[in-house]
């Protein structure tokens, strides 16, 4: 079962996310509004992409970011925020996001990102299977 993890303040760009990614073959979105919630939910659920709104005024979305990868160094995020806190997406960059999106955004945008998300962790290792996830690639 392919999981995504959602976190953001807004229930709209929560669910915009979620309606997405289903075209790409997610089985299962979860949604949350709190990083101490997501962090319990990432215990639980253990979802291979996250997809994280580090501007979210009440959160420290890069201390999010950090929280999650000392769970597990390989998960994949995908760092979200506003044209205006640009410099927020390359903290999330160096506090381990795999990915990056300014939003506003469209559906396809979020599924490209996340594709190539995948992608990239695939390349990087030459053959790897993401767990829970049945993509496989070999560079040779």
């Amino acid at each position: 079962m392919k999981k995504l993890l959602v976190i953001d303040d807004s229930v709209v760009m929560r669910k915009k996310v979620a309606r997405a990614v289903e075209s790409i073959g997610f089985d299962l979105v979860i949604e949350t509004g709190s990083c101490e919630e997501a962090l319990q939910i990432y215990d639980d659920q253990k979802p291979e992409v996250i997809s994280l709104n580090v501007a979210m005024p009440t959160e420290d979305g890069i201390d999010c970011v950090r929280q999650l990868k000392k769970r597990n160094p390989n998960v994949l995020i995908m760092a979200m925020s506003p044209e205006s806190s640009k410099e927020m997406l390359d903290e999330a960059i160096t506090a381990g996001a795999r990915g990056k999106m300014e939003v506003p955004f469209d559906d396809e945008e979020v599924c490209s990102v996340i594709q190539n998300l995948m992608a990239k962790a695939v390349n990087e290792t030459g053959f790897m299977k993401i767990p829970n996830f049945d993509l496989y690639m070999n560079k040779d």
